[in-house]
């Protein structure tokens, strides 16, 4: 859901009038097609009909963001090129917007311990002292994770402190 959002907010705050246009007639025929398969799915699959009704429509609107997203980041080598007389259209790599590899199998990693955790050590009927244990895991895989953005965001993290640095700078005038 998270993507989905942060994909359409890029859309909305870059996207022309008749852009917009295009992404409501699109967002229209998901709904149509939601209201579709979740009728469809609560009379076959009950709930869990409507939560895949759910999940097929926030695939759709993602893709459609994405899809935008991808032209989007093209559009400006494309300009570039056609005013310097170079061929071809340079676009950002897909990969830019993908954490690095070492955070994702943090995060994977994380997720499996702390489920594994919550199994063995945050049932109801354990005592206080595993509930404790399972929440430091819990707080060792978020670090672990931060380490590995860390070490692995390089970019990320200078552009970040660039823009802290920028910020504080504004504040002064």
């Amino acid at each position: 859901m998270s993507l989905n959002g942060l994909s359409e907010a890029f859309v909305h705050a870059t996207a022309t009038r008749a852009q917009l246009g295009a992404l409501n007639r699109a967002i229209l025929g998901f709904s149509v097609l939601y209201v579709a398969l979740a009728l469809h799915g609560m009379r076959a699959l009950r709930s869990r009909g409507l939560l895949l009704a759910n999940t097929a429509n926030l695939v759709m609107r993602t893709a459609y963001s994405f899809r935008f997203i991808h032209q989007a980041t093209r559009r400006p080598a494309a300009a570039a090129a056609a005013a310097t007389g170079a061929t071809g259209t340079a676009a950002l790599p897909i990969g830019r917007f993908v954490p690095h590899p070492l955070v994702l199998g943090s995060l994977l990693g994380s997720a499996a311990v702390t489920n594994a955790a919550g199994q063995f050590l945050g049932t109801p009927q354990s005592p206080p002292a595993q509930h404790a244990m399972h929440v430091l895991l819990g707080v060792g895989c978020l670090l672990g994770v931060a380490a590995a953005v860390v070490r692995g965001e390089r970019e990320m993290i200078a552009g970040l402190r660039s823009l802290r640095q920028g910020g504080e700078g504004s504040h002064d005038a």
